[in-house]
This record gives structure tokens, sequence and C-alpha cells, in this order.
């Protein structure tokens, strides 16, 4: 089988391919060559003849293959990825036992930017000592110095391997490499590498340290294979000595027949049949209606807001005084003497005060209107001061003293004054002369002189 794919191939593309092998052609698959595509090849050439610089070189795990137990021929040329470890080939020496020829970039370069190989002289003794059949093996390692344990272990020598290319590997001291290849291919008829050349095809000097190695390892070989022949054989134990002979083998078979039969017993058990009884129970629940009078609870209210009227009348008279000037002095008389009583004494008094308030009047009786009560109190307390002045008067004014008496006597209410000019004399002078046009009561009162 040849496959060709892109390189670097993806790693999940690279593990299910890997895994592909091993599941569908682990018991037919005999040879195996992985090869880059057209197009790799072609970025390959380009940058080889150009100074495009080195190649950055990559993994590839081998340690996702599946077993391949009838693979003899193993070819992997990848330009880029060409990294291998010394775990993938213990794991390739596991799962193709029977391994003849194993090609695994050996024309890779590293270059010194990048360092030696991972790949260690010592990491391909699992790959030759696994694989008793390989015969061909190529291969860029790292010839470094070798553990003491290594060359205890007399299994680590391949007889079968004939063939090694190690390409562009490094080594590092030439004797410590040859010494460590003689221990793991005492049989090696070739060595193969690539010596760096120049652009004008000279070797370039010093010489090649893998030279080297093939100048040492023949003598080594030699000495190596003199030393393991001088040891002692293995003791080999003769197998011991058998003789065929006849057994009667036929066996004796003896038919016999035994008789079985249950033994039965008859029983009889009488059940009764559960009595059954019907019963019923009513489930309807216990309902009960309930009326809620949920009308709302309505009072009405109502106040009364009549406002209250009343009717006041004052009656505004100004006082008026009026001095005399007497140019004789009279003899006083008596009221006996006058020949008066004092009923006429108060009319006359009224009387005469009669020319003084029409003067008056006619202007205040255009403007006040109001109820008499509100006229009598208002006056009453109005008067105070001119009754307080009348007390101080002469006996030659007894109209005024006589009416500031009468103004004396505290105002009534209309009822009471009602009931008291009913009893009064039409001719008194307290009582009303007139009404006018609005029913308001207004006195008019005579002062004389």
């Amino acid at each position: 089988m040849e496959l060709a794919v892109e390189d670097p191939p993806p790693r999940d593309d690279w593990q299910d391919l890997c895994t592909l092998l091993g599941n569908h052609f682990g018991q037919t698959l005999r040879t195996l060559k992985i090869s880059p595509t057209s197009t790799a090849r072609f970025n390959e050439l380009m940058r080889s003849t150009s100074r495009a610089g080195d190649v950055e070189l990559k993994h590839l795990p081998l340690v996702h293959l599946g077993r391949l137990p009838y693979l003899y021929r193993l070819e992997i040329e990848l330009p880029e990825s060409a990294i291998f470890y010394n775990d993938d080939l213990a794991h390739l020496a596991q799962v193709c036992p029977n391994l003849e020829i194993a090609r695994l970039c050996g024309q890779a370069k590293f270059p010194p930017s990048f360092g030696p190989p991972p790949l260690t002289l010592e990491g391909i003794i699992p790959l030759t000592s696994g694989c008793t059949r390989l015969h061909t093996l190529a291969v860029v390692v790292h010839a470094a110095d070798a553990a003491d344990e290594t060359f205890k272990v007399r299994e680590h020598s391949s007889r079968a391997l004939m063939r090694l290319n190690v390409g562009h590997s490094w080594a590092k001291d030439p004797l410590a490499a040859a010494i460590l290849l003689s221990h793991i291919a005492p049989h090696l008829e070739i060595l193969r590498w690539f010596a760096p050349v120049s652009r004008a095809s000279v070797i370039e000097r010093p010489v090649d340290p893998w030279q080297k190695v093939q100048d040492y390892l023949p003598q080594l070989q030699r000495m190596r294979l003199i030393e393991r022949s001088l040891m002692p054989k293995p003791v080999v134990l003769e197998p011991p000595k058998k003789a065929h002979k006849e057994v009667d083998a036929t066996p004796i078979t003896v038919q016999r027949g035994v008789l079985v039969r249950p033994a039965y017993v008859d029983s009889e058990m009488q059940v009764d049949v559960p009595e059954r009884v019907e019963m019923e129970v009513q489930a309807l629940p216990d309902t009960s209606e309930v009326e809620v009078d949920a009308t709302p609870a309505v009072a009405e209210e109502a106040v009364e807001a009549v406002p209250q009227y009343c009717e006041q009348a004052i009656e505004a008279i100004p006082v008026q005084e009026e001095k005399l000037a007497e140019t004789a002095a009279e003899p006083e008389a008596t009221a006996e003497e006058e020949g008066f009583s004092p009923t006429e004494s108060s009319v006359s008094t009224h009387s005469s005060l009669a020319p003084m308030i029409p003067s008056f009047v006619p202007s205040v009786h255009g403007i006040v209107t109001l109820p008499f009560r509100a006229v009598r109190i208002y006056t009453y307390y109005l008067s105070l001061p001119l009754r307080y002045m009348f007390s101080f008067t002469t006996p030659l004014m007894p109209a005024l003293s006589d009416y500031a008496a009468t103004m004396q006597k505290e105002p009534q209410s209309p009822s009471s004054r009602s009931d008291s000019q009913n009893s009064m004399d039409p001719m008194s002078p307290s009582s009303p002369s007139h009404e006018n046009a609005n029913g308001n009561a207004s006195m008019h009162s005579t002062v004389g002189h």
C-alpha cells in the first residue's frame, strides 16, 4: 500500500489513518509506503534550490499505529515530518514484529540551528532486538554515549542487521559510536551516510566523523566476535528417548435402566366461598345555602343652614345746645304759682323741644331706616355724656333737664314696649307719633323754649 499525504499531515487525520490501518488491514498488509503529495514535493524542491533557509521539521508520531503482524516493509519519506523519538521505535517494534526493511526519513537533515536529532543510536536497540528479521534500516540518529548497562545485555545484539543508513546523523565521538554500533550490529556489512559537500562538489575537511566510525567498525566487530566465540557454549540437554506403545483405550459401556415414577397423593380441601355483602355509601357532600345581606347601611342626615336675619335701625340725632343770655333776672316761680301740673310740664317740655328737632330730622330720617330697638339702645349709651352735662344745668333750662331724665330710661324689647304703649296715655310724650313707609318706628319730640 502506497499513500500520498500532506506534509505535515493534520494530527487528527494522522491518528485516524493509523487506527484505520490497524483495524482494517492488520491481518493482510505486508508493505506500506508513505510519501508526500506532488504539492509538498514541489515546495520542497523550491525550498532546496533557493536560499529560503532551513525547513522547520515536525514530529510524526508512530505510537497511534495499530498492530500489523504481517508487515515486513515500511517506508516513510516526508520532507518536513521527519522527527522521531525513542518511544516511536519501541512501539513500532511491538506492533510490527516481522519487520525486515524500515526506512524512516533517512534523508532528513537537521541544521545546527535546530540541534541534534531527538532519536539516539541507543534508541534503535528495541527495534533491532524486537524485530529479529530486520536486516535493512535507514534512520537519522544522534550517536551519543551509551550507558554501561547497555553493553551488559547480550540480547541487544542483532544477528540479522546487515545494512544501516544513518544519512545526516550526528556523531560527537566516533570511537564511542563505533563501539556501540559493534555491540548492536556485530554482523553489520554496509554503513552509509551523507557527507557534507560544498557547491564546488569538494568534500569538506576535516574528515567526516562517520568516516572514522567506518574505519573503526571492522576491527571492533572482529574483536567482539572473537570474545563471544571464547565464551563457553551453553549446555544443550538432549531430549529423552521416546518409544511408541499401543494401549486399547476402548471404553466399556454398560446399559442400565432406572424406573423413576413419582408418587401421587390425592388431597381435597373444602374452601368456603366468602360471603359477599353489598354496601352502598352515599358520597354526596352536605350542602347548605347561606345568604348574607351585603347591602351597605345608608344613613341620611340633613343640616338646616338657614341664616338668621335681623334688622337694626339707629336714629342718629345730633344734640344741639343753645345758650340764652338774659339781661335781667326774673324771680323764680314755683310750680304751684305757675299753675301747671307735672304732666303739663312734661308736655310743655316735649313741645318746647319740637322746634329744635325738625331742623335735624329730615337729613337723618332719609339716611337711617333701622329698627326702633336698636335706635333706643344706641341713643341710651350715646346720651351718657349728655345726661352728665345736663345734670349741671341751671333752672332756666327745665326742658333740657326733663329730656335728659326721659333719656335715662333703659330701652325695652319690642314686645314689652308694645305692651307698655297700649297702656300709656296717647298724649304721653313717649308714644309714637307716626310710622314710616318701611314699618320702622321713629319718634319726633318737640322742645320749646
